[in-house]
């Protein structure tokens, strides 16, 4: 059953959509983000994935982060989302890395290895993905034999990813 409710005059029929109308209504063609726009929350989403330790200064972590996105040079938003992605999953990493350093029991240390190794096969996959996006990857064909009888020909192939 939809109830309508009334918001400034508008209407819609629950409250996350009232809460958004008034942010669609306002939005404008000027809004739109220039091509190589960054969003902050996604790049602020990775920053929350670190975790600082004992002595790790905060500047010099968020300068860390913001160089590795520079150097992602994500553009577009599945490329942006996939470099806030790949970062998160490396800080995770790296701290649960750290961890298991910190760990006096071996379960601890064997269940956070396991977990890195996890991670990182994710992250193996995210930058495979993000090379796919941009082009970096490209198919090989090689042709092996060419037989040509009667007028017709046999063409063998290989297709392989190079």
């Amino acid at each position: 059953m939809n109830v309508e409710k009334v918001n400034d005059g508008r209407k819609c029929t629950n409250d996350a959509e009232c809460e958004l109308q008034p942010l669609q209504n306002d939005m404008k063609k000027s809004d739109a983000p220039p091509p190589h726009f960054f969003p902050r929350y996604i790049f602020h989403q990775a920053l929350r994935c670190g975790v600082l330790v004992n002595g790790d200064d905060p500047k010099e972590f968020y300068r860390a982060v913001r160089w590795l996105f520079n150097d992602l040079r994500p553009v577009g938003a599945m490329e942006s989302m996939l470099a806030g992605q790949i970062i998160g999953t490396y800080l995770v990493i790296s701290y649960q890395l750290y961890k298991s350093t910190q760990d006096t029991y071996l379960e601890g240390t064997t269940a956070r290895i396991n977990l890195v190794v996890k991670l990182q096969r994710v992250l193996t996959q995210q930058l495979s993905l993000l090379a796919s996006l941009r082009g970096m990857c490209s198919q090989k064909v090689r042709i092996e034999r060419i037989d040509i009888t009667g007028g017709q020909s046999i063409i063998g192939s290989q297709v392989g990813r190079g």
